[in-house]
């Protein structure tokens, strides 16, 4: 997750832009797509920007937290970006504070929705709280059985497969092999759909 190509893919490579970043990982790790930014608060966005410039990620993010209008949304996904703070847009690693020698803190969460949402303090743990949060790990399974496979993610087979091949997948460790061996034993993996000749014209 910190390797700079990875961390770079996250959003625009300028300034690692929690927002940019916090949509990407929701989308990637959680299966989810924020919701539409409401006409009313698109037409705040430029002059936020404005009011904030000069200002870190993490500052821009703490006043986003105290508006109910911004936080309602971002809360969804801008945790996810935190433990990111450290990296710039490229993914080259630029301290524990940025150029005005600010600190810049990795501490977050994981916004799964549940009751109980995975918290971490460093990139360690955060690296930790997703490879054992369900909800993240059946969204591994979900892409993990698309690539595997080529076969849509709103397939009723693969949905009802998928969870066959999460149990399989965490019942042998929740590991890469574990993973590769639930998907390759799955009847998807192992049948082939044929469609007839003209279906679909």
């Amino acid at each position: 997750m910190t390797h700079p190509g990875m961390i770079a893919g996250m959003g625009d490579r300028a300034i690692g832009s929690f927002v940019n970043r916090g949509k990407y990982l929701m989308e990637r790790l959680l299966c989810r797509n924020p919701a539409a930014v409401p006409d009313d608060v698109a037409a705040i966005i430029d002059t936020f920007k404005a009011d904030t410039a000069g200002l870190n990620e993490r500052e821009k993010s703490d006043i986003r937290r105290s508006r109910n209008q911004c936080w309602s949304c971002h809360s969804q996904f801008e945790p996810l970006a935190f433990g990111f703070a450290r990296f710039d847009g490229a993914g080259r690693y630029v301290g524990e504070q940025d150029a005005d020698g600010k600190p810049l803190a990795l501490d977050g969460w994981v916004p799964t929705g549940e009751d109980t949402e995975p918290e971490y303090t460093d990139v360690a743990s955060y690296m930790q709280a997703l490879a054992s949060d369900p909800v993240v790990q059946t969204c591994m399974t979900e892409h993990f059985i698309a690539f595997a496979t080529a076969r849509s993610s709103d397939d009723l087979s693969q949905a009802e497969a998928e969870q066959s091949v999460g149990k399989q997948y965490q019942a042998n460790g929740s590991t890469l092999s574990a993973m590769v061996s639930a998907v390759a034993h799955s009847s998807l993996f192992r049948t082939i759909l044929l469609v007839p000749p003209g279906a679909g014209n």
